[in-house]
């Protein structure tokens, strides 16, 4: 039976503007099993970036629970979440954000080293920094560079030797590569797999593009104005899409032939719904060309289907 590393409990997180009040994240529950891979997707502003900075304990939820190896991470104090954050990693989504330009590649690896008091001296903290520049395909001799020298791909390689020098338990992978050209994105995503593989990483990877998702990822979460859609293994969520939006997702991605672009994609109706304002029912009932009555007057909840779950009124 599989080990579960993070298990979460109707998450729900609201930010309040001048606008009024969005609710970001709403009433999410998903599990994550120690070796898996977990692809969060959705376009942007359905809040699969706060959801994933709250899994790691960087974002108090406003209410539900986040269980970290069966042990409740939510609502407790700076101390006592600090036996947790060294097994919590991200990475992000910029590389070029993301790193103090101050600082050479040597002291950015090492950081989270020496913050954690890992190594016994200089020399080992040297060792275990240029082990990482190897297992993250940084040539050693980078070592005293700075991340201007640097390209985007291997700004991200620097941001993922930084994530995996404390060995954590979970990684979440925050649009890790949606900054990179194309055939870099590829090498990273390769070397995300291989380390999953060598060290048995555990990733919840955050993207919009389902591509991407379905390259590295063994169960999905589709997400949309803050709320699961449809969530499952990898291959039957692709192949046979329960969620309208769902399939909508699917249909917008453009075939490899540019000749058949557009053959079978169909296009939503109306205007995306107002974060702070949401529809009354399903939110994705005023772009759904399948809503009904039943879709205004009632929210679906998330459903087993096997083997799927599916917040949908005329899924049965």
């Amino acid at each position: 039976m599989a080990q579960r590393t993070l298990e979460v409990s109707h998450l729900h997180t609201s930010f309040f503007t001048e606008r009024g009040e969005i609710k970001a994240v709403q009433d999410v529950s998903m599990h994550v099993d120690k070796g898996q891979v977990v692809g969060v997707v959705g376009e942007s502003g359905c809040g699969k970036s706060t959801l994933g900075r709250m899994l790691i304990g960087a974002l108090p939820p406003t209410s539900g629970e986040v269980r970290f190896k069966g042990h409740t991470i939510t609502g407790l104090k700076e101390r006592d979440f600090s036996a947790y954050r060294r097994q919590l990693q991200l990475i992000f989504q910029d590389p070029y954000a993301s790193l103090d330009p101050r600082m050479k590649v040597r002291d950015l690896i090492a950081e989270p080293l020496v913050t954690h008091k890992v190594c016994a001296s200089k020399d080992e903290v040297t060792q275990r920094v240029l082990g990482l520049m190897k297992a993250a395909g940084i040539p050693a001799d980078y070592l005293n560079r700075y991340p201007h020298q640097f390209s985007g791909g291997q700004r991200q390689r620097i941001g993922i030797a930084r994530a995996i020098a404390l060995d954590p338990a979970l990684i979440v992978c925050d649009e890790p590569v949606s900054a990179l050209d194309v055939s870099v994105q590829n090498q990273i995503l390769n070397l995300l797999r291989e380390l999953q593989e060598e060290r048995g990483l555990t990733y919840v990877f955050i993207s919009h593009d389902l591509s991407v998702v379905r390259h590295i990822s063994d169960r999905i979460c589709v997400m949309f104005l803050g709320k699961v859609m449809e969530m499952g293994p990898t291959e039957d969520v692709f192949t046979e899409a329960r969620h309208p939006y769902t399939r909508f997702l699917l249909d917008s991605v453009l075939p490899p032939n540019p000749h058949r672009r557009g053959q079978g994609m169909r296009l939503l109706e109306g205007e995306p719904p107002s974060p702070v304002n949401p529809p009354s029912g399903c939110c994705f009932r005023t772009r759904c060309p399948f809503a009904t009555e039943t879709c205004a007057g009632e929210e679906p909840n998330l459903r087993r289907m096997e083997p799927v779950e599916v917040a949908c009124h005329h899924q049965r």
